[in-house]
């Protein structure tokens, strides 16, 4: 058992088996944290008061349990929303990359998320104070049942009640004849959200290259993988890259 940001996080090693079926080179957030701030502080010479960390992640607050990089940087900007998709586009990259320390670096983390339980179940967990389950990704998942239901969704441009779920859908339409037919269709879905989230953040990047002061950009990408309340949450790492100007 270890002390780690107020809890006691406890390593089930039959959590983890479980864990490592699904995402075999998952590793704990502590291990993530460590490896990767050293690559860049160490391995490429950045001092870390002169790098700004960007997250891109699902606002779920079992992530800011779950990721530590804000604790080590004293500032931080959010491009993500729901799903872990880069809502914030364009401007909210040039708007990240015009407050970056000149001549220091920008640090992205990027990632979609899911739940899984002791009991082995895909997307749902046991969060604090709660009798029952409930859905990691929620978003994710309430959009994925409409879909499996072919609920119509609302797609007009002056809608905003629901604006981000409406993003979701929309970039999961076309792939929903392979998502409903892979061996679990949560795990497809959250793949294919996080490589488009990926693909839209080194767009962002590329086009905002102008505006960046520094010398580089991190991007570090993986899936976020929740468990029930009081057990290590773990992350897989799918990407790790330098971007120079």
């Amino acid at each position: 058992m270890c002390s780690f940001g107020g809890y006691k996080l406890v390593f089930d090693l039959s959590m983890l088996d479980i864990i490592l079926k699904y995402y075999p080179k998952a590793q704990t957030w502590n291990e993530i944290t460590h490896q990767y701030l050293q690559k860049i502080g160490c391995d490429y010479h950045f001092s870390l008061d002169k790098v700004l960390f960007a997250s891109c992640i699902c606002p779920d607050e079992l992530n800011y349990r779950a990721t530590n990089f804000d604790g080590f940087f004293p500032n931080a900007f959010y491009l993500g929303g729901l799903g872990g998709i880069p809502y914030t586009g364009k401007t909210g990259m040039a708007a990240y990359a015009s407050h970056v320390p000149d001549d220091g670096a920008a640090f992205i983390f990027y990632g979609s998320h899911v739940g899984i339980h002791s009991d082995g179940s895909i997307g749902i967990v046991q969060r604090e104070h709660q009798h029952g389950t409930t859905y990691s990704c929620g978003a994710l998942l309430s959009v994925l049942e409409r879909m499996r239901k072919d609920v119509p969704f609302d797609w007009s441009t002056n809608n905003f009640e629901d604006l981000q779920a409406r993003v979701i859908e929309k970039l999961l339409h076309n792939h929903k004849e392979q998502i409903f037919s892979a061996e679990n269709y949560v795990l497809e879905a959250v793949n294919i959200i996080f490589n488009m989230s990926e693909c839209l953040l080194r767009q962002f990047v590329q086009e905002s290259k102008l505006s960046f002061n520094c010398k580089c950009v991190f991007l570090l990408g993986g899936i976020i993988i929740n468990t029930d309340v009081g057990l290590e949450n773990y992350v897989e790492i799918q990407s790790f890259e330098r971007i120079e100007f």
